[in-house]
């Protein structure tokens, strides 16, 4: 940042976070104060090290409390004593509360709590401000502070909420509500959670399919078109453009037979003619796909952008391809990304890489400051680091086959296109999107990113004759799990990563590795506060129960004396816990002495599955048919009467077989799982195993 003054206003001239020059206008009032100067730098100096969008909006803030209470109060530099200084900061108090734009009353006091107030502590640890100067911190709407002890509470203790029915937590892909306080929703939550995970990242993955198929294609096409047709090559170099055809029987209105038809030997819609039209395209307008330039270069230009099919390329793998245009193909094919291209693949690696955010992978470098490269190789294979702005911190991560493929494309196509980056300040942005204003390649905006995400679009651009495309209009399958427009966004996916994590491990130390944060972190902002509620009563109603069931064992109340609703749920309840030999904990040893019959043999010891491959890949299959129907996670937990299972218990097992089951000592375990997933995921589509479930999108 430097203090500027453009046109007679002041303000900062400052770099933004995507590389360009922008200014930041000051209140015309800081030209009326002596020591503005001084005041300049302050500001300056307490914007070190955030972002610019952070101090752009800090600095309005500033202008509408800071400045109004200085210019209320008409001063022409800063006060040089308490008594002056008491007088602005309770002027600029007053101002952010009863200023006249219309802002909400908790937005007021955010206002004073989270910029003003911090900037003052600022001045006054510099000694700016004298240190006798109190300045208080504005109390949120409906707070109040205790002045007695009569509604003490214990240590730990919270107040009791009221919860509503039809609330709702909406921070993750699935919608979290806490209407439901039974221990069962948490497997209905996870389910719920692993389908709608599993479901959007096969259609990011076949999004990112489509785009290195097209890229693939055409690199082969350029180079080997001119060798493989040579003569059809050279035929448009010498402007022989046009095949003729005639037809003695096609007659016109006079009976007599028409001229001969003439056929562009660039024609999109025969196979030779289809690769010709691309070859031309890749090496004479650069790979960039315009109806206007066609005729330039000796290409057919009675076509339109949605009118025309290319023959030669490659099938796009999407579930409706009503929304892709043949530009944008041809932009995959030439190394170009749009907006909705990046918002998909910074999705996916999210997905895949959950210490990556949002922010820090949209403006992620390609090297560091001393040209070493980010991704690089480590005794755990491949590698990127990312920097994220609010940790200050550099993160890490050892990147799988997909995500490496995705950022060895990036780096490639950014080499291939670095003479197309307008501005020089960009040049080290892994992503770069081509904008056809200013027909070169810019780090692109984070609001028209996310569009294809969270399917977000401005009312104007509507009125204007926007369409709104969101990823389920390429892939309808994610309306049938509630992931429409409006569903996710980039910070709904981190957090369902760090949810699952906790889900496989009951760790809230694994979650923050994952996710790259602390575990403070990981627990305010990731996992769900209701969802640790819910697992913790489990716990405890599993021991109230354990204990109660000691006390009264074998006495007739014994059922009314838990939240049991039968003998038999009691009794599966017991024979849990008994079976358990490596479970020693006192109370379990006391009720197995006061079990005179013990646990039976039938049921005694661990679970054994029998681990043949063909067992295997039929409950994998069965778990992946549940996964891909539209049956709600409560259908699925109902218990049948006769073998007192659910669905949902085999899906359960399935979960549980996947995640230990790679860690196997033995070779040969790992080998039978490894093959039963893969042959589980082929026969998914050759099986009719869905119609256990649903079928259309109805229950059976």
């Amino acid at each position: 940042m430097k203090y500027h003054v453009q046109n007679g206003k002041p303000g900062f001239n400052y770099t933004c976070d995507r590389g360009i020059d922008r200014f930041i206008e000051l209140s015309t009032y800081h030209l009326q104060l002596k020591d503005r100067d001084v005041l300049s730098e302050l500001m300056i100096l307490y914007c070190q090290g955030k972002r610019s969008a952070t101090y752009v909006s800090w600095i309005k803030r500033i202008n509408s409390t800071l400045y109004a209470a200085l210019e209320y109060i008409s001063i022409d530099c800063l006060p040089t004593n308490a008594t002056e200084w008491r007088e602005l900061v309770k002027q600029a108090y007053a101002k952010t509360l009863v200023s006249p734009n219309d802002k909400a009353l908790s937005t007021r006091v955010a206002e004073w709590n989270k910029n003003l107030k911090p900037f003052l502590v600022f001045l006054k640890d510099r000694d700016v401000i004298p240190p006798h100067v109190i300045i208080p911190r504005m109390k949120k709407t409906g707070e109040l502070s205790k002045k007695s002890s009569f509604k003490a509470v214990l240590i730990g203790e919270k107040k009791a909420t009221e919860v509503k029915v039809d609330d709702n937590i909406n921070n993750v892909l699935v919608p979290i509500s806490l209407s439901r306080n039974d221990a069962e929703y948490l497997d209905e939550i996870q389910f719920d959670l692993k389908r709608s995970r599993t479901v959007l990242h096969d259609c990011l993955l076949k999004y990112w399919q489509a785009i290195k198929l097209h890229y693939d294609f055409a690199q082969s096409l350029m180079e080997e078109f001119p060798k493989k047709h040579p003569q059809l090559l050279a035929r448009y170099i010498n402007s022989d453009l046009y095949d003729f055809s005639h037809d003695r029987n096609d007659l016109g209105k006079t009976g007599k037979p028409k001229p001969p038809r003439r056929i562009h030997i660039a024609n999109p819609t025969s196979l030779f003619g289809s690769m010709l039209f691309m070859y031309v395209v890749g090496s004479e307008c650069n790979g960039i796909f315009r109806i206007q330039d066609l005729p330039k270069a000796k290409l057919p230009s009675s076509l339109s952008d949605r009118a025309f099919t290319v023959r030669c390329l490659p099938k796009l793998g999407f579930e409706s391809t009503d929304n892709i245009d043949i530009s944008h193909r041809f932009d995959w094919c030439f190394g170009y990304i749009r907006n909705a291209d990046i918002g998909c693949l910074i999705a996916l690696l999210m997905m895949l890489n959950p210490k990556f955010t949002y922010i820090s992978l949209l403006q992620a470098k390609v090297k560091y400051t001393d040209n070493k490269p980010l991704l690089e190789l480590d005794d755990l294979g491949m590698s990127f680091s990312i920097t994220k702005a609010r940790a200050s911190d550099m993160k890490k991560e050892n990147l799988d086959d997909v995500s490496l493929e995705i950022i060895e494309f990036l780096h490639e196509i950014r080499e291939k296109h670095l003479h197309l980056i307008k501005n020089k300040k960009q040049e080290n942005f892994l992503f770069l999107a081509y904008s056809r204003k200013s027909k070169g390649l810019v780090n692109p905006d984070s609001c028209k990113v996310d569009k294809i995400i969270t399917g977000a679009e401005l009312k104007r651009s509507i009125e204007r004759g926007h369409k709104q495309i969101h990823l389920s209009s390429h892939f309808p399958s994610l309306l049938d799990v509630g992931l429409g427009p409006d569903a996710i966004n980039h910070s709904k996916i981190r957090a369902s990563e760090g949810v699952l994590e906790w889900f496989r491990t009951g760790s809230i130390a694994s979650v923050s590795r994952v996710l790259g944060n602390t575990q403070k972190v990981a627990l305010k902002h990731y996992i769900p506060e209701p969802l640790i509620a819910k697992y913790n009563t489990r716990l405890v109603r599993r021991f109230q129960n354990l204990l109660i069931v000691t006390a009264t064992f074998k006495e007739d109340y014994c059922l009314e004396a838990v939240d049991f609703n039968s003998w038999q749920e009691l009794h599966h309840f017991l024979l849990t816990l008994l079976e358990d030999e490596d479970n020693k904990s006192p109370i379990i040893e006391y009720l197995r002495s006061l079990s005179s019959e013990g646990v039976s043999r039938e049921v005694k010891g661990k679970l054994d599955i029998p681990l043949s491959e063909n067992v295997l890949t039929a409950l994998y299959l069965y778990r992946l048919a549940a996964l891909n129907s539209s049956v709600s996670s409560k259908s699925l937990s109902i218990v049948d009467d006769t073998t007192q299972l659910s669905p949902l218990a085999f899906i359960t097992l399935a979960n549980h077989l996947i995640n230990y089951l790679p860690t196997s000592k033995e070779s040969r375990i790992s080998q039978i799982h490894i093959r039963a997933t893969e042959q589980a995921t082929k026969l998914l589509n050759k099986t009719s195993w869905g119609d256990l479930f649903v079928s259309k999108g109805k229950e059976q």
